[in-house]
């Protein structure tokens, strides 16, 4: 390798006589020639390196940058030089994240722990996902699948089940994980974290590890926050969550439950260095609408949280939905877990009336389906105008249709309903669900904190620091995304990073807690064939008879082949342009795969094939716009197009 590191310093050296000629450039446009390298191996025996004028002797012939070396590295591995080995190769400099990679808010390596788990060794997969996120038995149940939305495998329903292979991960955690764990030295300063939520402890956990003291202020009973009391049990086990929440505990960080902070004066004067404002939204919003203070209307979050507390659900503080008609207002996750939560605790019947179109639903497609799967009737485009009463009691819910909606950027809601389309739907309770906000009795004016016109933190969103110094914010109360766990523990990570430099370290909380990844196996082109499967659920039947967790684990066999779906976005594309028959198939198939409107049309695909004149050769070119996403390779049956 010391030879390829010197034969390629050596080529950029040369001086222009002794540089590959414009012929050869202009093999790759130039537009693209800052995108792309070129390189020949073992370029004195290579017909293809004389037809180019390549200098003789000249393993690595053109790069555009020279911090490609150890890109060259990976490339020559590849090739393993031999009596039978391609010469000229072409690739595309891999992106720094696959796109499952990207669109995850805690930008964990997936394609890597899809190979380990591909490979058999859950363990080491565990670490991978560990390296990044503290929550991996939540985050495969509860998280958006964020990542799978943007899987090239194929997009939607046909994206490779990365939720379900972490939450599989999770379960076949051996801890092996916490050896490598480092702690660094006691730095002496202290940290007051307000809210064990999973931002708060997230943040808690990263802090104790770069060696300072956490302390987490939670003003309820349990840790656990929105994912305690917001998430239902059979989405969320509490075994599952007590769990994860000690192995932060482990870490050595003092949590105080049953206390609230009511000044955050009280808090720097006993000797914390640093305050990070960790609050969930745990009030529950309504509608200001007539009725809307009869007894039997009731708020998401209080209707959630007193489920999640009560020792016996069906007995408990909820027990008024027991054989009653609820009518659910609300369109988002929150309103079908109120709907199937009450499902659960008897009610006789359960409808949900929301704003937007079916297609058009804040709520995740999978817990529509499971809702609707229970017995819950949906009520699209509508909106409750007021809620009707008798003798002191809900009787029931008037609703018009909607025409038009549409929320601005400070979420003030436009809204036009058709004149004279009234419908009065029959129900016992009503159950809002159309939003929660943040508890902010820490924060009086005088705090010097600022705070937005929608009641939220005013924060530097690259440091999360507040307006007051020394104080800091993160999850549901500053966040500009979607609430939910997985931004709130990318949130939490941030917060430590800006901690801990604002107390004088380095801001890095980056760790390897996995064994390094050598040279991989070429891919399996019929494991991509496979296609996705379908998470197994509990039998209907016994859903509703209480809170038992209704999506199932997979098994080993299933998580095994879709990890080993992955097409490897994180690996570099490369051509060996020896082998091209010039079929066309990675441009037809790149022209179906990747969304452009005109299907199989090799001239609308983001690679490039092309007859170079007066020679019976082809020439492959991957353009700009290439993703990487590697369906060239998966259809090029002479392997001229190959994953490194």
């Amino acid at each position: 390798m010391d030879t390829i590191r010197r034969d390629f310093m050596t080529a950029e050296k040369m001086n222009t006589e002794n540089k590959p000629p414009p012929r050869f450039l202009d093999q790759v446009s130039k537009a693209h020639q800052d995108q792309f390298i070129v390189m020949v191996l073992d370029g004195a025996s290579s017909h293809k390196s004389k037809e180019l004028n390549i200098p003789k002797n000249v393993s690595l012939c053109y790069s555009k940058r020279p911090s490609d070396y150890d890109y060259f590295k990976e490339v020559q591995r590849m090739n393993d030089l031999g009596s039978n080995s391609e010469h000229f190769v072409l690739g595309k400099e891999p992106p720094q994240e696959a796109p499952c990679q990207k669109a995850c808010p805690l930008k964990a390596d997936i394609p890597r722990y899809l190979r380990l788990v591909a490979d058999g060794k859950f363990a080491d997969a565990a670490s991978v996902i560990r390296e990044r996120n503290p929550f991996p038995s939540i985050c495969g149940r509860a998280c958006l699948n964020f990542c799978e939305l943007q899987c090239p495998v194929t997009h939607g329903e046909g994206a490779i089940m990365i939720r379900a292979v972490e939450r599989f991960v999770a379960q076949r955690d051996t801890g092996l994980w916490k050896s490598r764990v480092k702690v660094g030295k006691a730095t002496g300063k202290k940290v007051a974290v307000i809210g064990a939520g999973p931002a708060g402890l997230t943040a808690a956990y990263y802090l104790v590890k770069q060696g300072h003291g956490a302390t987490v202020f939670e003003v309820l009973p349990f840790a656990g926050g929105m994912l305690r009391f917001g998430v239902p049990e059979y989405r969320l086990p509490l075994s599952v969550l007590n769990q994860e929440i000690q192995n932060i505990m482990d870490m050595g960080i003092d949590l105080k439950l049953n206390s609230p902070v009511k000044d955050l004066d009280v808090l720097l004067q006993q000797g914390f260095d640093a305050v990070l404002l960790a609050l969930g939204r745990h009030e529950g919003v309504g509608l200001p609408i007539p009725g809307n203070d009869l007894p039997e209307v009731l708020v998401n979050i209080d209707f959630l949280r007193g489920v999640r507390m009560s020792e016996d659900a069906k007995n408990g503080p909820q027990s008024s939905v027991a054989g009653r008609h609820v009518i659910v207002l609300g369109g988002g996750d929150v309103a079908m877990d109120c709907a199937r939560t009450a499902l659960r605790l008897g009610a006789a019947k359960v409808e949900v009336v929301c704003l937007e179109g079916c297609d058009a639903m804040p709520a995740h497609l999978r817990e529509l389906k499971e809702a609707e799967e229970e017995g819950v009737i949906i009520y699209n485009d509508r909106t409750a105008s007021r809620i009707l009463e008798k003798d002191g009691h809900v009787a029931g819910v008037e609703t018009l249709n909607v025409t038009f909606m549409e929320f601005d950027s400070c979420g003030c809601l436009t809204l036009q309903t058709e004149p004279g389309s009234e419908q009065i739907l029959p129900c016992d309770v009503v159950i809002f669900a159309v939003g929660q906000r943040p508890g902010l009795a820490c924060i009086p004016e005088n705090a010097g904190i600022q705070m937005t016109p929608q009641s939220m933190i005013d924060f530097n969103p690259d440091t999360l620091a507040t307006t007051r110094p020394g104080v800091f914010a993160a999850g549901d109360i500053a966040t500009t995304q979607p609430a939910s766990a997985t931004w709130a523990i990318a949130a939490g990570r941030q917060a430590a990073m800006s901690i801990d430099k604002y107390l004088g370290g380095t801001g890095d909380i980056e760790e390897s807690l996995s064994p390094a990844e050598g040279d991989l196996p070429p891919m399996d082109r019929e494991a991509i064939d496979v296609e996705r499967a379908s998470a197994p659920l509990l039998p209907l039947e016994e859903r509703l008879s209480g809170f038992p967790e209704v999506e199932l684990g997979l098994d080993e066999q299933t998580a095994m082949e879709q990890a080993k779906r992955c097409l490897r976005c994180d690996r570099p594309i490369m051509i060996n342009m020896d082998s091209c028959s010039g079929c066309v198939l990675c441009a037809i198939a790149c022209s179906f795969f990747t969304g452009d409107e005109e299907k199989f049309n090799p001239f609308k695909a983001k690679i490039k094939v092309s007859r170079q004149e007066k020679q019976n050769d082809f020439f492959v070119e991957l353009l700009p716009e290439c993703i990487n996403c590697g369906f060239c390779t998966k259809y090029c049956n002479y392997n001229a197009i190959v994953r490194s």
